[in-house]
């Protein structure tokens, strides 16, 4: 297996392990920690940017 390959696969774990972190992150302050996991593990930064324009629960 190529270095390429190998970098390749490594930051498609740390994606997807920091995904879902950070879309918690944004969202839990809101009332939507895990609505913030999920988007961040399926969509990533979009995600992100979905949870930080969602207005917060009342």
């Amino acid at each position: 297996m190529s270095a390429t390959m190998r970098r390749r696969e490594v930051v498609f774990v740390l994606f997807l392990v920091i995904g879902p972190i950070v879309g918690y992150l944004i969202g839990n302050p809101k009332g939507y920690g895990v609505l913030g996991a999920v988007l961040g593990f399926f969509l990533g930064f979009i995600g992100w940017i979905i949870m930080a324009v969602i207005p917060a629960k009342r």
